[in-house]
């Protein structure tokens, strides 16, 4: 029941809709993923806010390469949970992050800005085909912080598109199943 709005789009568009799945109560939790600074971070915030709609997180690529710091720093101040994807660099930069850093670094450095760790296993299937060596850099290697394994994990179906941005549905029914 997390909703993740995407955080540089123009919210005006979309009141019907995130008020229609306010009503239903198909969704308590809302949050904004991957504001590209903080002013419009902010902005989105104030307006989501303004109708109704709280925010409670926000969905970040945290990892050496791409660290928005300012906002890390926000979202602390102001109690806004933090999830961090693409810790591995994504999808298309994995094998190399994973090569250059070791995932244990990487998920360490995930965790340590951010209250959730999301990955993607399309990083994982992308990484072994175009970089053999992905697999083999994961063999014997171990998270070296134990507190890696007393974050909460969340289950759930945590990235989904409607038709407002590349999928097939309504944000509606999205929300919905």
């Amino acid at each position: 029941d997390l909703l993740l709005m995407n955080a540089n789009l123009e919210y005006e568009v979309f009141d019907t809709s995130i008020k229609s799945i306010q009503d239903l109560g198909i969704v308590n939790h809302f949050g904004l993923s991957c504001p590209k600074d903080l002013e419009t971070l902010k902005k989105n915030i104030e307006y989501l806010e303004a109708i109704g709609c709280k925010i409670e997180c926000v969905l970040l690529e945290i990892n050496p390469e791409n660290f928005q710091k300012e906002i890390i720093d926000y979202c602390s101040e102001t109690n806004l949970s933090i999830f961090s994807t693409n810790s591995f660099g994504g999808w298309l930069d994995s094998a190399r992050m994973i090569s250059t850093y070791t995932a244990p670094y990487l998920l360490n450095f995930a965790a340590l800005y951010s209250d959730v760790v999301i990955l993607s296993s399309r990083d994982y299937f992308t990484a072994t085909i175009y970089n053999a060596e992905y697999l083999t850099n994961l063999v014997d290697k171990a998270v070296e912080n134990e507190d890696i394994y007393n974050l909460r994990p969340y289950k759930g179906d945590l990235h989904i598109h409607s038709f407002e941005s590349d999928g097939f549905e309504s944000p509606e029914l999205v929300a919905a199943n």
